[in-house]
C-alpha cells in the first residue's frame, strides 16, 4: 500500500484532490489539516505528500502551518497545489506578488516541457486556476516546466529533489486529465521504475492511442495509399503470412518525424526535426536511443495483440563495431552506419485475423491527440478505400532495367580468401568466419517497383523496405536477430546453415534432411548459438538464458535454413539497447570468438560492409524491440544497387561448395532483375 499524506491548508477542493488520490488502486490517502500536530515519526510513515491549495499567502506562517516543515524537513516526493506551489517557491527563493490577471474559477491553457509530471497528457491543456498571487523570479534549484499565455509560471520542480508544484487546481471537473497528474504523482512516490531519475534512459512520457479496422486489406495497397509520394517512409513486411502475421507502415505526409543518423567517422549523432532543423549529439547511437527511452502510455493496451510501439524504425550497420566492440575502423561506408525515423503515426496489419490498426502518437516532440485522432478518421476512410477498391493485380510486375552483376571477389579471389580464413582456423586464431563478398548492379531503379519483384520472388517473415532520399534499403530477410518484448523477455534466432529448395517434393525433402544431418553445418550453428548464449549471459538474469529451439531446419520460398533459437530475460538495469548494443554485430555473421574474427574479415574484406551484416527493424520508445538480420537484401542508390553474400568458413567446410553457397544465396536480391548477366 502506498502512504500518501494530504495536508489540508483549510481549502474547500482539498477532499476532491483525496478522491483523485484515493482511486488509484493501492494508494491509501491520509489527510491532516496544518495546524494538526504532526511528529517527525509520524511523518517517516507516508511515502509522498500533496500540499493542498487554501486562502492566504506562503508567506504567513499561520496560513500554511505545517506545510512549511513538510518542504523544508521531509525527504520524500512532495506536491504542491496552489498555496503549496507558492509555498515551495518561497521556500527555495523566488517571489510571490500579484498575478498579472486574478483568477477565480477561470480557466487558461497551460503548455508543459515533457516532465515526468504530466506523462500521458497533451502538450497544451486547459488548466482551471483560483489564485490572485503567482511566483516571479524563479531560479536554481528550481526550474519552471509549465507556463500559461503570459508567460506565469504553471509548475516547477526542484532540480535535485522529488519536489514540484503546480499553481493550477488539477482537481477541478474542467482541467484536463487532472487524474492523470495525480495518477503520475502517485508513480513518482512509487519509485516505478519508468518514472526514476536514474532509471536507464527516463525521458518525457508520451500518450498512444488506437483504432482497430475490422476486415482484410492488401498490405501493398495500403503503402501505395499512405507512403507513396513519401521521401521518407518505411514498410516492415511479413509478406511470409505464415511465419510471421504483422506488417507496420509509417513516414506518412503530414506526420511528424524526426530522423537520427550517425557515422563512425564523426562520432556524433545527427537529428533532424520535422521542420528541417538539424542539431548534432555527443553521443552514439545506441546512447542516444537509450536516453530516448520513455513511458507510453497506451489506452487499452492489453487488447492490442502485437508487441510494436511507437519508437524509430531503421537500421544499425555493420561498422558500428567500432561502437560495441571498440574496434579501430579504417574503412568507412559511405552511407550512414545508423539510420533511424520516429514518426507519430502507424497504420499495422494483422495478416491472420484480417485487421488493421491505426496507431497515434502525442507528446513532446510529436503531434497532439486532437491532431491524431483527426489523422485516423481519415485514415479510416483511406483504409476504406483501399478494401472497396479492384485488387491489385501482381501477376505483372514491372521490370527492374537488365544489366550486369559484379562481384567484388570473383570465384578465384573468393576461393583464396576461403583458404586464408583456414589457414587463420588451422593455427587458431578464431573457429568460425563469416566471410563475405559484395555485388554490384549498375543502372537507375525504381525502388517500389524493384521491392515489388523481390518480395513476390523471396516472401519471409522479416521483409522490409526503408526509404530516404538518399537510398533505399530492400530486404528478404529470414533471419530474427533479436524481439525484445514488453516483459523484458528476449529471443534470438540465428541462421547458419543453408541448402536451396528442391525442384521437386522428393528432392526437397532430401536436401531439407540433408541439411539436418550435415556435421559441418551442425558445428556453424552451434558455434553460433554458443556466442549469443555468451552475448544474453552478460546482460540477462541468472538462469534465464536458455535454447527454446536447436537446429531446427525451416522452409523458405528458395532455401532451407538452420535455426536455432535461445530466449533470456534482461536484469533490472539493463536497457533494452544495452541489450542490443551487447549482441551487435550479430554473431552470424562475424564467426567466432566474435572480435578476432571479425580483426580478421576486415583484414581480409578489404572494405565496409555497411547496411549488409548489420540488424533493421524497430526500437520502440519504451524498451521494446523487433529486429532483423540484413542478409538477402539490397541497398539501391541512384546509380546502382548493392549486395552482399557470404557464409560462415570452418575447417570442414569445402571451398567450392562454400563459393556454391553464396551464387544460392545471391539468388533471392537477384531475382528483383530480369536479364542480369
Amino acid at each position: 500500500m502506498t502512504r500518501i499524506l494530504l495536508v489540508d491548508n483549510h481549502d474547500s477542493f482539498t477532499y476532491n484532490i483525496w478522491m483523485y488520490l484515493s482511486e488509484v488502486p493501492g494508494v491509501e490517502c491520509v489527510v491532516v489539516k496544518n495546524d494538526d500536530p504532526l511528529s517527525p515519526e509520524d511523518l517517516e510513515t507516508f511515502d509522498g505528500v500533496v500540499i493542498s491549495p487554501g486562502p492566504g499567502s506562503p508567506d504567513v506562517p499561520g496560513d500554511v502551518g505545517i506545510s512549511r516543515t513538510v518542504v523544508t524537513s521531509v525527504d520524500k516526493p512532495i506536491l504542491g497545489v496552489c498555496l503549496g506551489h507558492q509555498l515551495i517557491g518561497s521556500v527555495y527563493g523566488a517571489k510571490v506578488g500579484p498575478a498579472p490577471r486574478i483568477m477565480h474559477g477561470r480557466t487558461s491553457r497551460v503548455h508543459h516541457n515533457g516532465d515526468r509530471l504530466f506523462c500521458g497528457m497533451d502538450e497544451v491543456f486547459t488548466a482551471v486556476r483560483y489564485h490572485s498571487l503567482a511566483l516571479s523570479g524563479v531560479e536554481a534549484p528550481l526550474e519552471v516546466i509549465a507556463e500559461d499565455e503570459d508567460g506565469v509560471a504553471m509548475a516547477i520542480r526542484h532540480s535535485d529533489r522529488p519536489v514540484w508544484g503546480v499553481q493550477f487546481h488539477p482537481e477541478s471537473i474542467l482541467s484536463d486529465d487532472g487524474r492523470v497528474l495525480l495518477r503520475n504523482f502517485v508513480e513518482i512516490v512509487r519509485g516505478d521504475e519508468r518514472s526514476q531519475d536514474d532509471a536507464p534512459g527516463a525521458g518525457a512520457a508520451i500518450d498512444c492511442a488506437w483504432v482497430r479496422l475490422d476486415g482484410e486489406v492488401d498490405a501493398r495497397a495500403l503503402f501505395d495509399a499512405f507512403c507513396g509520394s513519401s521521401a521518407e517512409t518505411f514498410w516492415l513486411d511479413s509478406s511470409d503470412t505464415d511465419q510471421a502475421r504483422f506488417s507496420v507502415l509509417g513516414g506518412f505526409p503530414g506526420a511528424t518525424t524526426m530522423t537520427v543518423s550517425y557515422r563512425v567517422a564523426e562520432g556524433r549523432t545527427t537529428v533532424t526535426g520535422h521542420d528541417g532543423t538539424v542539431r548534432h549529439v555527443d553521443a552514439d547511437i545506441f546512447t542516444f536511443l537509450k536516453d530516448q527511452q520513455r513511458v507510453v502510455r497506451v489506452a487499452g493496451e492489453d487488447l492490442l495483440p502485437f508487441e510494436f510501439r511507437p519508437g524509430f524504425v531503421g537500421y544499425f550497420g555493420y561498422e558500428l563495431r567500432a561502437v560495441t566492440e571498440g574496434m579501430t575502423v579504417s574503412r568507412h561506408s559511405r552511407l550512414p552506419d545508423a539510420r533511424f525515423l520516429l514518426t507519430d503515426r502507424y497504420v499495422v496489419v494483422d495478416h491472420r485475423d484480417g485487421q488493421v490498426y491505426l496507431l497515434f502518437a502525442s507528446g513532446p516532440g510529436l503531434g497532439t491527440r486532437a491532431e491524431g485522432q483527426a489523422w485516423a478518421e481519415s485514415a479510416a476512410r483511406t483504409v476504406e478505400d483501399v478494401r472497396q477498391a479492384e485488387p491489385r493485380d501482381n501477376g505483372a510486375l514491372p521490370a527492374a532495367r537488365s544489366g550486369h552483376v559484379s562481384f567484388r571477389d570473383g570465384k578465384a579471389a573468393y576461393l583464396s580468401k576461403i583458404l586464408k580464413c583456414q589457414d587463420y582456423l588451422t593455427s587458431g586464431e578464431s573457429y568460425e568466419l563469416c566471410l563475405t563478398n559484395t555485388a554490384r548492379i549498375a543502372g537507375e531503379f525504381d525502388d517500389s517497383a524493384t521491392y515489388d519483384r523481390l518480395r513476390s520472388a523471396s516472401p519471409v517473415p522479416y521483409g522490409a523496405f526503408l526509404r530516404n532520399p538518399e537510398f533505399s534499403v530492400l530486404s528478404a530477410s529470414p533471419e530474427r536477430f533479436m524481439t525484445i518484448s514488453g516483459d523484458r523477455r528476449v529471443l534470438v534466432s540465428p541462421i547458419k546453415g543453408t541448402r536451396r529448395r528442391g525442384a521437386s517434393e522428393a528432392e526437397d525433402t532430401a536436401l531439407r534432411r540433408e541439411l539436418a544431418d550435415d556435421e559441418k553445418e551442425l558445428a556453424e550453428n552451434l558455434m553460433i548459438v554458443d556466442l549469443m548464449r555468451n552475448d544474453l549471459s552478460r546482460v540477462s538474469e541468472i538462469g534465464s538464458v536458455r535454447s527454446v529451439e536447436l537446429f531446427g531446419v525451416h522452409a523458405f520460398s528458395a532455401v532451407h535454413q538452420m535455426v536455432s533459437t535461445i530466449e533470456s530475460k534482461l536484469r533490472e538495469e539493463v536497457a533494452a539497447v544495452d541489450c542490443i548494443r551487447t549482441a551487435f554485430p550479430p554473431g552470424s555473421m562475424t564467426g567466432a570468438p566474435k572480435l578476432r574474427s571479425m580483426e580478421i574479415l576486415a583484414a581480409l574484406e578489404e572494405e565496409p560492409r555497411g547496411v549488409y551484416s548489420g540488424v533493421l527493424g524497430w526500437v520502440s520508445l519504451d524498451g521494446r524491440a523487433d529486429l532483423s538480420v540484413v542478409i538477402r537484401t539490397l541497398v539501391v542508390e541512384r546509380n546502382a544497387a548493392t549486395f552482399g553474400v557470404g557464409g560462415a568458413i570452418t575447417l570442414l567446410s569445402d571451398p567450392e561448395a562454400e563459393y556454391a553457397e553464396t551464387l544460392v544465396k545471391a539468388a533471392a536480391p537477384k531475382s528483383a532483375f530480369d536479364g542480369l548477366d
